[in-house]
C-alpha cells in the first residue's frame, strides 16, 4: 500500500467536495483527514507494523511541505490525530498525483457539452419512439396487422438527450454536483453515455440489447452494464416512462431484451399476408405435407389446390399463440364479424385461464409496447364498433397502465372488473397497501383532481378512495372472474 498516495488522494477528495475548490468560502476552513479505526483501520492494528509505514509516509509528505501533521498531546513520533492538507501546495499535491484538478475536468466537460449540444442538432434525435416499419401497412379490406401507430409514449419536444445534457450543463454552470450521472474526470466514457442515448432514440428497426451494444459501443455486454443508468436517465428526463421497466421503455424503441412477441386468442383468424383467397374459402399447408387442409372459411369441401401460406383459426388454441414483433406485418386478421370485445390482459396467468367467445384477448404484460399497440390500432380500425375493455390489478400500477393505454393507443378502453365491488368480493385475496402504495396513490388522485377529463376518471378516482379506506389492494389473479 502506497500510503503517501492514500493520505493525499483523501485530501485532495475532501478539498474538492468543499468550497475551497470553487473559491466561495466565506470563512476560514481546512482541509484534514482524521485517522479512525474507521477510514484507516490498520494504523490501530497493535499486531501490525503498518503504523510505522504510514508514520514515514506522512512525515515525508510534511517534509515536502503537502500537509501538516497533528499529533496526539503534541508528541511527534507518537499518535497521528489527523493530517492538515496545506492550501499553498494543492498545485503540487495534484502534480506528485498526476490529477487533473476538479476545475480543468469540469470546464473540459462543459467544453464537451457544449460541443456535443451542436452535434445533437446534426443528429436529428427526435426523441420519439420510432414509428419506422417493414411491410406496406395499409388497410385495405382483410388489413394487415400493422398500423400507423399512435402518438408515442414518452415523447419529447427537444429529445430526452437534449434534455439531459442541458440540465447536466445547467448544474456544472451553477457549480453543482453532476456525479450522480457522470464523472467529470472520464470525458470519454461522458461521450459514450451521451452517443448511446442519441442512438436509443435514433433506432428504427427492431433489435436485440446485444445487437444494439455490438453496433454502438463494439461490445455485447457494454450495453448492458449500462442499462441500470440508462434507464434511470430515461425515466427522469423523458415522459411517461416514470414507472416503468426499463426494458418497458426500450421496447418504445424497438430494443429488446428478448423476442418481443404478442399474446392473443379468442375468435377470429390469422392469415399470412401472401396467403391467396378465393370462394372456396381459405387452407393451411399442413407442415411439409403438401396436400393443404380446410381450417377457416366457408366449410365447403372444394379446396384449391395451389394454396400457400397458412391461416390459423384462434378459437382452436385454447391457451392462445404468441407472434413475435418481427412477424406481426405478414399476418391479417379475418373472420372477425362475430367479434363483439376486445381484452386487454395485464397478467399472463388470467390470459391462459380466460376464455371469450365472441371477444379476442390480448396479453400486455404489464405496460404495452409498440407492436402491442399496433396491433390493437388495427383492431380498432377493423372493429370500431367492439367493446374496448382493459382488466388489470386493482392497484394504483394496475390503474397507471390502463391510462398509459388509453393515452398511446386512443382507444376508448374501459376498466372491466376494477371497481369497488370486485374489491369487496374478493377481499380475503386482498394486500395491504405499502407506504409507497399510499405516496403513489395519492400522487393519482391529485393527478385525477387536476385532469378531470382522464378517461374512466371519476370511476378511478372512487376505486382509489376506497382503496385508501380499506388499505386494500387486489391482483387480477385473485378474481375467479
Amino acid at each position: 500500500m502506497q500510503y503517501d498516495q492514500l493520505l493525499l488522494k483523501n485530501l485532495l477528495d475532501s478539498y474538492e467536495k468543499s468550497l475551497l475548490s470553487s473559491g466561495k468560502n466565506k470563512v476560514q476552513i481546512h482541509v484534514s483527514m482524521t485517522f479512525s479505526r474507521r477510514n484507516l483501520p490498520e494504523y490501530f492494528d497493535e499486531s501490525s507494523m503498518v503504523y510505522e509505514q504510514i508514520h514515514v509516509a506522512a512525515e515525508d509528505m510534511e517534509r515536502r511541505g503537502f500537509l501538516k501533521i497533528q499529533w496526539k498531546n503534541r508528541k511527534p513520533g507518537t499518535i497521528i490525530e489527523k493530517v492538515i492538507l496545506k492550501e499553498e501546495a494543492v498545485g503540487e499535491v495534484y502534480q506528485y498525483l498526476q490529477r487533473t484538478p476538479k476545475a480543468v475536468n469540469e470546464e473540459l466537460t462543459l467544453r464537451g457539452l457544449q460541443e456535443y449540444i451542436e452535434e445533437y442538432g446534426k443528429k436529428q434525435c427526435t426523441g420519439k419512439p420510432s414509428n419506422q416499419y417493414d411491410g406496406d401497412g395499409q388497410n385495405c379490406g382483410n388489413a394487415n396487422l400493422i398500423s400507423e401507430d399512435a402518438e408515442a409514449a414518452g415523447e419529447n419536444e427537444n429529445g430526452i438527450t437534449a434534455e439531459f445534457v442541458n440540465y447536466l450543463l445547467g448544474r456544472m454552470k451553477d457549480g453543482k454536483s453532476v456525479k450522480e450521472y457522470i464523472d467529470i474526470a472520464d470525458s470519454v466514457q461522458t461521450r459514450e453515455l451521451l452517443d448511446t442515448l442519441c442512438a436509443i432514440e435514433q433506432n428504427e428497426k427492431p433489435v436485440y440489447i446485444r445487437e444494439f451494444s455490438i453496433d454502438h459501443l463494439g461490445d455485447s455486454k457494454k450495453f448492458e452494464n449500462m442499462i441500470g443508468l440508462i434507464g434511470k436517465i430515461l425515466r427522469r428526463f423523458g415522459s411517461g416512462y416514470e414507472d416503468m421497466d426499463v426494458y418497458e421503455i426500450l421496447a418504445e424503441y424497438q430494443i429488446y431484451h428478448t423476442p418481443n412477441y404478442v399474446y392473443l386468442k379468442g375468435c377470429g383468424c390469422l392469415l399470412q399476408k401472401e396467403q391467396k383467397t378465393g370462394a372456396d374459402g381459405i387452407f393451411l399447408k399442413k407442415g411439409l405435407d403438401a396436400e393443404p387442409f380446410e381450417l377457416c372459411g366457408d366449410g365447403t369441401e372444394n379446396r384449391p389446390q395451389n394454396t400457400s401460406g397458412f391461416q390459423i383459426d384462434l378459437a382452436a388454441l385454447r391457451q392462445g399463440i404468441g407472434i413475435s414483433g418481427e412477424d406481426i406485418n405478414t399476418l391479417v386478421l379475418t373472420n372477425i364479424s362475430n367479434v363483439k370485445r376486445i381484452i386487454t390482459i395485464e397478467n399472463l396467468t388470467t390470459f391462459y385461464r380466460w376464455s371469450e367467445p365472441e371477444g379476442i384477448l390480448i396479453y400486455l404484460g404489464g405496460y404495452h409496447n409498440q407492436v402491442r399497440r399496433r396491433l390493437l390500432q388495427m383492431i380498432y380500425k377493423q372493429l370500431p364498433q367492439a367493446e374496448y375493455l382493459h382488466f388489470g390489478d386493482i392497484d394504483v400500477g394496475g390503474f397507471e397502465i390502463y391510462l398509459d393505454l388509453c393515452r398511446k393507443t386512443n382507444i376508448p378502453f374501459q376498466l372491466y372488473h376494477m371497481g369497488i365491488p370486485e374489491l369487496k368480493k374478493y377481499e380475503k385475496y386482498s394486500k395491504k397497501l405499502t407506504e409507497n402504495d399510499n405516496k403513489r396513490l395519492d400522487k393519482m388522485l391529485e393527478k385525477l383532481r387536476e385532469n378531470p377529463e382522464i378517461n374512466s376518471c371519476e370511476q378511478i378516482a372512487e376505486v382509489l378512495k376506497y382503496m385508501k379506506i380499506t388499505q386494500l389492494k387486489l391482483e387480477q389473479e385473485c378474481q375467479h372472474v
